[in-house]
């Protein structure tokens, strides 16, 4: 992890340095989540290896590229796992984009969206009392980018 250093002009940020293993760039302001790959999975990417968001590894959100990530098996790259990110993919209309809204990755979707984060205890990063999306503004009238606060430590 890289913990930034406290200051009075940035929010706290923490990071994750993570192997993209999903066979794509991982770009900046998609979600991802942990690759739960299981015996497939090499050894030494076992805990740090993320891939793209699917039905497998929804409830594994790991958190949000700052940097791309190549798709070349064994490349290292950091995301955030707390804090605030600027410019993050959502699809969805003005009104599933209020501030406030816990959003979540969805199957296939390189965005955040709200039916990412289900109330009804269905396939998704689930009911957690304190979300780990939530959108920070709402000056979106369509698919774009938001501003998000990330609880995914």
């Amino acid at each position: 992890m890289i913990i930034q250093r406290i200051n009075r002009t940035n929010p706290e940020q923490v990071y994750a340095i993570v192997e993209n293993t999903s066979g794509q760039t991982l770009t900046v302001g998609i979600p991802t989540c942990w690759d739960t790959g299981g015996a497939g999975l090499a050894a030494a990417s076992v805990g740090i290896a993320v891939r793209v968001p699917a039905t497998s590894n929804l409830a594994a959100f790991a958190g949000i590229p700052q940097e791309n990530i190549a798709k070349d098996a064994g490349t290292i790259g950091k995301i955030l796992i707390y804090g605030l990110a600027s410019a993050v993919v959502h699809v969805g209309a003005a009104s599933v984009s209020a501030a406030g809204l816990k959003v979540g990755p969805a199957n296939a979707a390189l965005s955040l969206q709200s039916n990412g984060y289900p109330t009804d205890g269905g396939a998704g990063i689930g009911n957690s009392a304190l979300p780990l999306v939530v959108v920070m503004n709402n000056d979106l009238s369509g698919p774009g980018t938001v501003n998000v606060f990330v609880r995914a430590m």
